[in-house]
């Protein structure tokens, strides 16, 4: 499964509407072991979960210096409504950006595109999707 989105995928978040908050809802599953190419002796020693979580510490900082937050980050406790096998990950985390334009701002830093490489040796697959806030029977 891709962790990285398609040449078709980046030009459909750019239709998105530029002033409205987006919301990126990220959907993790990890490797056992990190997978580094040339890995040091300490990367050696990672799980997929602890080279996501050093990608995750860099790109906190990344997604504050573009005004967004990390609104939510929990462990993907159970499936409840759905076939067994369709929720096989491991984290949730969905991070509220000021638009998607911050969104895209924060891809382009040199700060984030560095910690990518902690990203793609933590990761086995991932879901991430664009999300934009409605009004659900009351004010949000």
């Amino acid at each position: 499964m891709p962790i990285y989105p398609s040449a078709d995928q980046r030009g459909a978040l750019a239709t998105l509407l530029a002033n409205k908050p987006i919301y990126m809802l990220n959907l993790l599953k990890y490797r056992d072991k990190a997978l580094y190419e040339n890995p040091t002796e300490a990367q050696k020693k990672l799980t997929g979960r602890e080279a996501y979580q050093i990608y995750g510490k860099n790109t906190a900082k990344c997604i504050a210096k573009v005004g967004g937050k990390v609104a939510f980050y929990g462990n993907a406790a159970l499936l409840y409504i759905g076939n067994e096998g369709d929720f096989p990950y491991d984290d949730v985390i969905i991070v509220e950006y000021p638009s998607k334009d911050a969104f895209m701002e924060m891809q382009r830093m040199p700060e984030f595109q560095s910690g990518m490489k902690d990203r793609q040796a933590g990761l086995d697959y991932q879901l991430l999707g664009a999300c934009l806030a409605e009004n659900f029977g009351g004010k949000i």
